[in-house]
């Protein structure tokens, strides 16, 4: 099942390239985020005439009725199209999208759907191949220097629903454990009829694979202690992701995570990184992002179908099909 997958060569890309290689897909973050649901993953690898690698490109690989389904991993906002230090980038990566067109033929692929920052040059390779590519924001505070500063360019509503909470007495906890998270994440989810989207063991090996680099903060109730907010992030050495949210539907309207963000905002300031907030085409949600004082920025989303026939029956039945 794992034949031509090339897992251990690009792990030892990993480690040989260390953080040139984003955070969201590296190979121990592919295995976290893939292997608790009962996903495949792999990568495309290619490599010059004296067989030293040149280029590389993780995917996840679902299988559903014998068919493969190249999609982008849960939690993961976006992947990599590595090259090595000087090669001709562009043509390594016309080597890169030739190896997937291989493998999509070798693992009967009938969707592809990935993302990674892209310029227009490498997003032209793609589209030359056939595959359909836009764009999608994200939104960032990237400049965390002077936080008394970034904290003044959040919109008055949010300052104001910040000191509300900090009133009625709730209190911030950077070291909220991962049960605790999970168990809350139940409540809200089970608010709205639904199960938790994310299996409690991918959340685990995603704590524990970060090696201290992922942090549980949330917002208590200062007089009994009871979590009401929290949020996973976790960091490489540029950039803090806002990972997971859950929080008690009872006191959302309190300034509860407003408050729980703001302090998320704090502690990836205290490590020197661009602090990112999910993307979000929603836009209630992007509102709610740029009142943070964050800035829209965007990063490349590729897609395929085999057939329209294909296209027509994922899109009416949504993810949920995969």
């Amino acid at each position: 099942m794992s034949k031509g997958l090339n897992r251990g060569e690009y792990a030892e890309l990993c480690r040989r390239e260390g953080e040139r290689i984003p955070l969201m897909a590296r190979a121990w973050w592919m295995e976290a985020v893939c292997r608790p649901s009962g996903k495949e993953w792999g990568a495309i690898v290619v490599r010059n005439e004296d067989g030293a690698t040149i280029g590389a490109m993780p995917y996840q690989l679902v299988r559903r009725l014998k068919l493969g389904f190249i999609l982008i991993p849960q939690l993961t906002q976006h992947g990599i199209l590595w090259t090595a230090e000087g090669v001709d980038r562009i043509a390594t990566i016309r080597l890169i999208v030739k190896e997937l067109r291989r493998t999509m033929l070798r693992k009967m692929v009938v969707m592809v759907h990935l993302a990674a920052y892209m310029t227009d040059e490498e997003e032209a390779e793609f589209r030359a191949a056939g595959f359909e590519v836009r764009q999608r924001p994200t939104y960032r505070i990237n400049d965390l220097s002077d936080i008394k500063a970034t904290e003044r360019r959040f919109a008055d509503g949010k300052r104001w629903k910040i000191n509300r909470a900090i009133r009625q007495g709730y209190v911030t906890d950077r070291d909220v454990p991962l049960d605790e998270l999970y168990s809350l994440a139940e409540e809200c989810f089970g608010a709205r009829g639904q199960a938790v989207i994310y299996p409690y063991e991918m959340l685990k090996a995603v704590y524990e694979g970060a090696e201290g680099k992922c942090q549980i903060i949330g917002s208590r109730i200062g007089a009994t202690g009871e979590l009401v907010a929290a949020i996973m992030m976790v960091r490489d050495a540029r950039t803090a992701y806002y990972l997971v949210t859950s929080f008690a539907p009872q006191h959302c309207r309190e300034g509860v995570m407003e408050l729980t963000t703001r302090e998320c905002i704090r502690w990836a300031a205290e490590h020197g990184t661009a602090f990112d907030f999910e993307g979000s085409d929603v836009p209630s949600v992007a509102e709610a992002y740029r009142r943070y004082g964050s800035e829209k920025q965007s990063y490349s989303f590729v897609t395929w179908y085999a057939s329209k026939a294909i296209k027509w029956v994922l899109q009416k039945q949504g993810k949920g099909v995969l």
